[in-house]
């Protein structure tokens, strides 16, 4: 995604298909095209719908991808100064959750290709600043984020394990967690 481009992108990514899928010899209705990189088409009847967006990731799009395209100008814009957000959105089962998050990796000897987008977003953010504070020590660097899930209409936040009841995503964003430090070793503070 590029910085000349609107400030509203809308990117689909496809999913694979589950094991239990594939033992069911199941048929996609979602279809993408090569020679349409920006368009899923929906196998429906009487005749095919064609969708565009801004981008589409295929059934063979990887972790790494998705970071490319979305995670590497999100950083690039954030540390410019701008607020970012990811918006994922789809029903159970579409891929949200191993999109944003990735599989849990163990600590030793893990195929990183499952990492999800945020602790790849984390691990660049604190790359890129790594560095700068070996070239210069005097810059310090405080990084915050707020990691929500919305489900049922309940409001959760991922990062402190909090499930706020009755309250607008207003009142919730009033409260917010920082962490300094390394990227493996979070130290958490509040600033409210």
């Amino acid at each position: 995604m590029s910085k000349t481009s609107d400030n509203i992108q809308v990117i689909i990514r496809v999913r694979p298909f589950s094991e239990g899928e594939r033992r069911e010899d199941t048929r996609s209705c979602v279809l993408t095209d090569p020679s349409r990189p920006n368009c899923i088409v929906l196998d429906a009847k009487p005749e095919q719908k064609l969708f565009n967006f801004d981008w589409v990731g295929n059934e063979r799009t990887t972790q790494q991808d998705i970071f490319e395209v979305i995670g590497k100008s999100m950083v690039q814009t954030c540390l410019e100064g701008y607020n970012c957000c990811i918006f994922a959105y789809g029903q159970t089962g579409a891929g949200k959750t191993y999109t944003m998050q990735g599989r849990v990796l163990e600590a030793h000897g893990e195929d990183i290709s499952h990492k999800g987008l945020q602790p790849r977003v984390f691990d660049y953010i604190f790359a890129l600043k790594a560095k700068d504070m070996q070239e210069n020590n005097n810059i310090h660097y405080l990084v915050s984020c707020t990691y929500l899930e919305i489900y049922n209409e309940q409001i959760m936040d991922l990062v402190m394990i909090v499930i706020y009841s009755n309250l607008t995503l207003s009142q919730i964003v009033g409260t917010c967690k920082c962490w300094t430090s390394s990227k493996r070793r979070f130290e958490e503070r509040c600033l409210c």
